[in-house]
């Protein structure tokens, strides 16, 4: 227990580093593809799920983990009285903070697990859509069975499953866009399946839950998120050849999404578009703004965090 708990104190930080080092990687190799980018965060995420198992495992095997008290043998009286104490530390409560940790980390995974089931529930609820789709997949050398169904609950384009996965589309959506523009976004959702992307997606989901605590997680695991849908745009121009009516497909599909999650997409989706239509040096890809946070974050719990390992290393003196 005190070995794990030490593991979570350190991953601040390990976590700050790691994702400094992706920051450093990006930014030296800007000029690369997204498919670079999006291998680059999630060799950074899995370095940081591995990360605390590690360092857990060499502390327990050290010894490390367990707190030193001095206990002068030659002193009955004062041996069975530090004796309680030897298990924990008075003033380091590492159980206390496993228990906090592991109480976040389980809320965190049940609320992904219910919106997951909410989610598929609402969204299949809809109904098969007649659409050759297996043409599509025979131009993106795609095998297996693919579902797509139509739905009046879903507010955008989405993937559920991976063994038999089902593309659902938002009804409002499907109304407004031409044949090649619904081509496209079909391209787009395909790409995901292809790339397995919903194995990925959900191991993020994992990662964000077990390790919610660091706000690195959540900025590498945004990354992610953002050169995965990249690669996926970069499939549908490929597959479908019309930069100019993929882009209008996006915005005709944003054009459905709530008013709160359109607020919070915006940003993304002109880079998107602006990337898509070969202006990209307008719209700039900031990587040093959200990882300021990250800095300071790390920098105030390794400098709360930093004292409280010394003096837990460090042995009781004798009276």
């Amino acid at each position: 227990m005190n070995a794990w708990g030490w593991a979570l104190i350190h991953f601040l930080w390990q976590g700050a580093v790691i994702a400094l080092a992706l920051a450093v990687v990006l930014r030296a190799w800007r000029a690369k593809g997204p498919e670079f980018r999006y291998a680059a965060a999630c060799v950074a995420l899995a370095v940081m799920a591995l990360a605390p198992v590690a360092t857990a495992l060499l502390l327990a095997g050290s010894g490390a983990g367990k707190p030193a008290v001095w206990v002068d043998e030659s002193v009955p009286q004062i041996a069975e009285s530090l004796a309680p104490f030897t298990g924990t530390r008075p003033g380091m409560p590492l159980d206390w903070l496993v228990a906090l940790w592991a109480a976040g980390a389980a809320a965190l995974l049940l609320r992904a697990c219910g919106g997951w089931y909410v989610a598929r529930r609402r969204t299949l609820s809809g109904i098969p859509l007649d659409y050759p789709l297996s043409r599509l997949m025979q131009r993106m050398e795609m095998t297996g069975v693919v579902e797509l169904m139509e739905s009046a609950v879903a507010r955008t384009p989405q993937v559920f499953g991976w063994l038999r996965p089902v593309i659902v589309v938002p009804a409002a959506a499907l109304a407004r866009l031409s044949p090649s523009e619904f081509e496209a976004v079909l391209a787009h959702e395909l790409a995901h399946i292809r790339r397995r992307d919903y194995l990925v997606n959900l191991a993020q989901t994992v990662v964000e839950s077990v390790l919610f605590y660091h706000p690195a997680v959540w900025w590498v695991s945004r990354r992610i998120r953002e050169e995965r849908e990249l690669c996926c745009d970069d499939w549908a121009v490929h597959v479908c050849g019309d930069r100019v009516a993929y882009s209008k497909a996006l915005m005709k599909v944003e054009e459905e999404t709530p008013m709160f999650a359109m607020a919070a997409s915006a940003t993304g989706l002109k880079a998107r578009i602006a990337r898509l239509l070969g202006v990209e040096n307008d719209v700039k890809w900031r990587w040093s703004a959200p990882m300021a946070p990250v800095a300071a974050a790390a920098l105030a719990l390794m400098l709360v965090g930093g004292p409280w390992w010394a003096l837990a290393s460090q042995p009781e003196p004798p009276p």
